[in-house]
């Protein structure tokens, strides 16, 4: 994503989080991007900002607008943090990288599986982890895997 003041830029200047609840086909939930420089420069540090809606979306004065906590309680998502409002149930916004000289950020959205509609089926890598593949509710194939051999599991289902 680039900033949302930088139109000229290629690239998405926000993304939009899938809705947690009943929007009327809106989304409540909008990621930019925030470089500190220009209106931002008084911003502690370049970083990613989830803001919430609630409210009539598109009626002057009944929509607000709130900036939302990661899962470490802070407000400016940073390269490693994470977003995740209804915790594993719900989605999952991971911060990839912030570059500041070119003026973008990488985010990966990551949505829970809906149903399993086949068993699972595991995998042993090269390097001795396990890697555990299933098929989802969308006919698309989820997985996860070992971070090391005998070790702990990746914390998310990732969509190939």
């Amino acid at each position: 994503m680039s900033n949302l003041y930088r139109k000229d830029f290629a690239g998405f200047l926000a993304a939009e989080l899938p809705p947690m609840n009943d929007t009327g086909g809106f989304p409540r939930c909008l990621v930019e991007y925030r470089k500190k420089e220009s209106w931002d420069n008084g911003i502690q540090r370049s970083c990613v900002s989830v803001h919430r809606f609630e409210g009539p979306i598109g009626q002057f004065g009944k929509t607000h607008s709130y900036v939302m906590k990661g899962t470490k309680g802070q407000y400016d998502l940073v390269a490693g943090d994470n977003f995740a409002p209804d915790g594993a149930m719900g989605p999952r916004l991971s911060v990839i990288d912030i570059d500041d000289n070119a003026s973008t950020t990488t985010v990966r959205l990551t949505l829970p599986l809906s149903e399993t509609l086949d068993s699972p089926a595991v995998n042993q890598n090269d390097d001795g982890r396990l890697e555990l593949f299933v098929l989802g509710g969308n006919r698309g194939i989820w997985h996860k895997w070992q971070t090391a051999p005998n070790g702990g599991w990746t914390p998310e289902w990732i969509s190939l």
